[in-house]
Order: C-alpha cells, then sequence, then structure tokens
C-alpha cells in the first residue's frame, strides 16, 4: 500500500500546493480586508479537499490544521 502512496504523490503534490495557494490567497485578502464570501466558500473548499489529501498521505498535523479552516475554526 505504501508504494501505491508513493505513486501517487506526484500529481497529488501540485494538486496540493494548489489548494495551498487558495488558502494563502484569502489569508492575504482577509490582511488586506478584501476578503468576501465567495473567497471564503473557496478558502474553505480547498482546505476540506487538503485534509482528505494530507490525511492519505499521513501528515496527520497537516490534515488536522485543513480541517479547522474547514470548519471556520481560529486555533485557540
Amino acid at each position: 500500500m505504501a508504494c501505491a502512496i508513493e505513486q501517487m504523490w506526484p500529481a497529488a503534490s501540485e494538486r496540493f500546493r494548489q489548494r495551498v495557494a487558495v488558502i494563502e490567497d484569502y489569508v492575504a485578502e482577509v490582511v488586506l480586508g478584501k476578503a468576501d464570501s465567495a473567497n471564503v466558500g473557496d478558502a474553505r473548499d480547498a482546505a476540506h479537499k487538503l485534509a482528505g489529501t494530507l490525511g492519505l498521505f499521513g501528515l496527520s498535523d497537516g490534515s488536522a490544521h485543513a480541517k479547522e479552516l474547514d470548519s471556520g475554526g481560529h486555533g485557540r
């Protein structure tokens, strides 16, 4: 099973980077006061998908953080 997951990493890592970029863009918009409801939906969708991808590859800390973003948590 580990071999199959390793073979999936190249394609998954690109999607991973894209999802992180969506989240980073949203955070930048929040900091600048330019975020809107459409952007938060995109960021939460990216976080939801990222949580699953990270979990699949055994990156449980990252998956937990992504799940928190998906649910609207603030890390307190």
